[in-house]
């Protein structure tokens, strides 16, 4: 994934739902942690890959486990949005979301949202970011160069 921006997230399941609102159609969500939490997530999505395959990349370890699924409409965004994070709180066991679109990642939270993994590529517009920013949704979205600056990230 080329990473153009790190976004600080504050209300995660908002953030989720409007990335996959935004890049749904043609897409698809790669969702990554421990087997277990995934079996379960797979049998509420039927018709999934359950290895990873280009463009995805293991995010969380090399054993976990990762569910693919289409990702075609605004509906199906909200609708993985709620089983991913049916509380506002992401499933336990969950560690990693990855979603493709034209062949690319786009979108990527690791380690649960912790707070410096989380990124978009360039097909993430920059009004929406400036939107959710504005919302409330995210504290901010930086360049690489700002983000080691903000987040104090040491090369």
């Amino acid at each position: 994934m080329i990473q153009v921006y790190w976004l600080e997230p504050i209300r995660r399941r908002e953030l989720l739902s409007a990335i996959l609102g935004a890049l749904a159609g043609a897409a698809r969500v790669a969702v990554e942690g421990e087997p277990e939490a995934l079996q379960k997530l797979s049998h509420f999505v039927p018709e999934t890959a359950r290895d990873p395959h280009p463009p995805f990349d293991r995010q969380y370890k090399h054993d976990s486990a990762m569910v693919v699924m289409p990702l075609e409409s605004e509906r199906e965004a909200h609708d993985v949005a709620a089983l991913l994070m049916p509380a506002g709180r992401l499933l336990p066991g969950v560690e990693a979301i990855q979603v493709e679109k034209r062949g690319s990642v786009e979108f990527m939270a690791g380690d649960a949202f912790h707070w410096q993994c989380v990124s978009v590529g360039d097909g993430v517009p920059v009004v929406l970011l400036r939107d959710l920013k504005r919302k409330g949704i995210i504290r901010g979205f930086y360049s690489p160069m700002e983000a080691r600056a903000h987040f104090r990230l040491i090369d």
